[in-house]
């Protein structure tokens, strides 16, 4: 089997766009939500979040799927080190940040992949409650290895841990 090795291409901070691309995506998580530290000793998130879209059927006035966009979402700092300990799949959130396009490659393929660099990220409320906790320096530390850390938050099912994954809308 032939194995594949995906390069991805990245903006530094020095090459920050003059002009960002603000966006706000309501989705389900689809992938175990990555932490990792930066060579540079940042933290760093990263996950997939799939937005179904909805429409209504003239004929029967009743909702639609509308097919599926999907969007690599990269968090820093605090954020990535707080989503780490709080995120899982099939959550429902919302994320506003900028908008990138990035650029991958393996031997056989190469592509774009619209990126949201996050800045903020909480739960969709629309689909389940959810219990605030103000994160500690040392909680968010231990964080890194991307498990959730459970006994600071008193529960498994911690901060968002009722919160579902997005169902079909019931209204306008």
């Amino acid at each position: 089997m032939r194995k594949q090795t995906t390069v991805w291409f990245h903006h530094t901070d020095l090459e920050t766009p003059m002009s960002a691309i603000p966006i706000t995506v309501t989705g389900t998580i689809a992938t175990e939500p990555t932490a990792r530290t930066l060579p540079s000793g940042r933290a760093c998130a990263s996950f997939r979040l799939a937005v179904n879209h909805w429409r209504v059927d003239k004929n029967t006035g009743e909702f639609v799927s509308d097919g599926t966009s999907w969007f690599g979402v990269d968090c820093y700092g605090d954020l990535a080190s707080n989503s780490a300990m709080s995120l899982s799949t099939g959550a429902a959130v919302i994320v506003s940040g900028s908008l990138r396009n990035r650029e991958w490659a393996t031997d056989e393929r190469s592509g774009i992949s619209p990126t949201v660099i996050a800045e903020h990220i909480g739960p969709d409320l629309r689909y389940g409650t959810a219990h605030y906790k103000r994160a500690k320096a040392s909680d968010r530390s231990q964080s890194t290895s991307g498990q959730a850390n459970t006994e600071s938050s008193g529960t498994s099912d911690a901060v968002w841990g009722s919160l579902g994954p997005a169902e079909t809308p019931t209204g306008v």
